[in-house]
C-alpha cells in the first residue's frame, strides 16, 4: 500500500502543479450539512465537530493534509450548501450525488465524458418507511408509487426521481421531523437514506418502535464532492488530483468505520 501510494501521489503532484496557470490553491472551503448522516458526517449543528466527525471529513482531511491545503469547513442547511455553491462563495459541496440540472451549478468527477464513480465519496441507498400496520405494497416495482404522496428531506435528490414517476413529493426540514410525522400519521410513507433513518430509529427505539423499513430499498446511488465552478475553472488541476485520492483513502476510512463500500 506504501510504495503504491507514493507513486500514485508522484503521478499526482507531476501533473497537478507542473502548470503555472493556477490560482492560489493553499485553501479549500467546503459546506457539508448540518443535520448529521452517520457515519458519513456526525453532529446535528453548524459547528464543525472537533472529534468524531465521520467519513466524509476524515478522507478530505487526509488528502488536504496530503496535498497540503488547508482545510476549511462550514455547516449549513443542504439547500443552503447549494446555493452558497451556485454563488461561488464556497469551493465545494460534501456529499451530493448526480443530478444534470446540478451540473449548472457546480462541476462532478467525469473521465471519457462519464461521471467516475471511483471518485465517489460514498454509495448510499434511499429506502421506504412506514407503520408496522401500513397497508402500503412495495416489491420494487416503482408503479406501485405513481400517485403516492410521500415525505422527503428538503432538497434531496430523490425528489427528482419520484417526481417524475408521478409521486407527490412533501419536502420537509429533515428526516427526523419525517419520522415525527409518519409516526403521528401525518403522511403514509417516507423516503429517506438508509443510514439515517435507521440510524435515529435505532437511536430511539421506542418512540419509533411502529416504524419499519420496507424493502428492498428504493434506489442507491453515490455521492461526490461537487467543486464550484468557478473553482474548478481556476484549480482544474487540484480539483482532479483531489478526486484521484479520494479512492486512495477511502477504503481506509470505510474499513474504520465498518463500511463495506
Amino acid at each position: 500500500m506504501k510504495l503504491f501510494l507514493k507513486a500514485f501521489l508522484a503521478s499526482v503532484f507531476c501533473f497537478t502543479f507542473h502548470t503555472s496557470a493556477r490560482a492560489d490553491i493553499s485553501s479549500l472551503k467546503l459546506c457539508y450539512e448540518n443535520r448529521e448522516q452517520p457515519p458519513y458526517y456526525l453532529g446535528d449543528s453548524v459547528i464543525v465537530p472537533s472529534q468524531k466527525q465521520g467519513i466524509y471529513i476524515e478522507i478530505l482531511t487526509k488528502v488536504a493534509a496530503q496535498l497540503e491545503i488547508e482545510l476549511s469547513l462550514v455547516r449549513r442547511p443542504w439547500n443552503r450548501c447549494l446555493r452558497l455553491l451556485e454563488l461561488n462563495e464556497i469551493d465545494g459541496v460534501l456529499g451530493a450525488s448526480f443530478l444534470e440540472e446540478r451540473k449548472a451549478i457546480g462541476h462532478y468527477p467525469f473521465k471519457a465524458g462519464i461521471i467516475d464513480q471511483n471518485a465517489r465519496l460514498a454509495k448510499k441507498s434511499y429506502s421506504l418507511y412506514v407503520l408496522k400496520n401500513h397497508r402500503f405494497v412495495w416489491t420494487g416495482d416503482l408503479s406501485q408509487i405513481k400517485g403516492k404522496s410521500i415525505g422527503i428531506p428538503l432538497g434531496y435528490a430523490i425528489g427528482t426521481k419520484l417526481n417524475r414517476v408521478g409521486v407527490k413529493v412533501s419536502e420537509q426540514p429533515h428526516t427526523e421531523l419525517l419520522l415525527e410525522m409518519l409516526k403521528h400519521r401525518r403522511i403514509e410513507v417516507i423516503a429517506t437514506l438508509a443510514e439515517v433513518g435507521d440510524f435515529l430509529i435505532q437511536k430511539d427505539p421506542l418512540r419509533y418502535k411502529d416504524i419499519i423499513k420496507l424493502s428492498p430499498n428504493l434506489q442507491a446511488k453515490a455521492y461526490y464532492l461537487l467543486f464550484s465552478h468557478q473553482y474548478y475553472d481556476v484549480n482544474r488541476d487540484i480539483a482532479e488530483a483531489i478526486w484521484n485520492l479520494i479512492p486512495v483513502y477511502r477504503p481506509e476510512i470505510d474499513t474504520k468505520y465498518g463500511i463495506v463500500d
